[in-house]
């Protein structure tokens, strides 16, 4: 159990760390993109749900900044559409954090609602700041790749980054068939709106994730976890623990098989990059002798060509490092 402020150091430490992978998620997404190689992922959620998440989530750095961040969401959690939460999330993360960056004083503010049009549900988001505010002659500069328009304060103003957060922003909008624009005064502030149309369904229980705590694997289920990082296997073993399944631990691919000939094992989880067998070569001889058990892939290496080899050698399933554990819980479950 956490204190307050044990509780406020751990989610600014999670924030820090999904803000340097969003870092590098920006550069292969962008990637993604250009080739366009980028799918939308279609399920059901809750558009208020994201928002909320989202804005909690950036709290603390309008904290750091003394910045108030305000939410106004004109519509309900029964809201529920079809469409991709995490490039919405995405979207909202780029916008609300370089409002947040290139505000000084003052506040910034998050405005969203929702209009029904031939059967579709049109998300409408405004994202608006105190801010530096950007000159007229560089507004149709700020969605170009790895660009940072430059201001009369640009001394005093520039900021870090990838100069990709808005290119993606736009890319993605465009890719949801939607739309964006811009307003800005220089010293006064700046206002991103954007609309999104979704497909329309019933209020679905499905969009809602359960909690963690209410997130099981049936007893009988053991796991066989496989990685040679004594901090990744840890994890992932707390994270089982957590979802109250049991489990086995080796820490390379030779390790794995013998561990799978002297004991019964319902699903295996391995890392791939591993010394003395990786994970590919212990699927393929896994599959010599058991060609149903499912195999869950784990690695850092968030490439398409990985996941074919992935694949190809056997493996049911193709996670990246770091975990999410509502994804690892969601793949669990449909393996099983």
């Amino acid at each position: 159990r956490l204190n307050n402020e044990q509780e406020e150091i751990l989610d600014a430490i999670n924030l820090s760390a999904n803000m340097l992978l969003s870092v590098v998620n920006n550069v292969l997404d962008f990637s993604k993109l250009e080739e366009d190689r980028l799918r939308l992922e279609h399920s059901t959620f809750a558009p208020r749900r994201i928002i909320e998440e989202t804005t909690k989530g950036l709290q603390i750095q309008a904290f750091r900044k003394n910045l108030q961040l305000v939410s106004n969401i004109g519509f309900k959690n029964d809201v529920v559409v079809e469409g991709d939460p995490f490039r919405l999330k995405q979207i909202l993360v780029n916008l609300i954090g370089n409002a947040i960056k290139f505000t000084a004083s003052g506040s910034v503010t998050v405005q969203a609602d929702v209009q029904q049009s031939d059967g579709r549900v049109i998300l409408k988001v405004a994202v608006t700041d105190t801010g530096i505010g950007i000159d007229q002659k560089h507004l149709r500069h700020i969605f170009d790749e790895f660009t940072q328009v430059s201001s009369h304060r640009d001394s005093l103003t520039r900021e870090e980054g990838t100069g990709l957060g808005l290119a993606i922003v736009k890319k993605l909008i465009d890719l949801h068939g939607g739309e964006l624009e811009v307003e800005s005064t220089p010293e006064k502030g700046s206002a991103f709106r954007f609309r999104i149309p979704y497909y329309t369904v019933a209020n679905d229980p499905a969009a809602r994730e359960p909690e963690i705590a209410s997130r099981a694997i049936p007893h009988s289920t053991r796991i066989l976890l496989v990685d040679d990082n004594n901090l990744n296997r840890r994890l992932l073993e707390m994270i089982l623990q957590g979802l109250h399944a049991s489990f086995l631990s080796a820490t390379n691919g030779k390790e794995a098989l013998h561990l799978l000939k002297e004991n019964k094992v319902d699903i295996i989880l391995t890392d791939i990059q591993m010394p003395e067998m990786d994970g590919l070569e212990a699927t393929r001889q896994i599959r010599e002798f058991n060609p149903t058990i499912p195999i869950i892939a784990q690695t850092a290496y968030a490439l398409p060509d990985e996941r074919k080899r992935a694949i190809e050698s056997g493996c049911d399933a193709y996670l990246t490092k770091p975990i999410n554990i509502t994804v690892l819980y969601k793949t669990i479950q449909q393996l099983m």
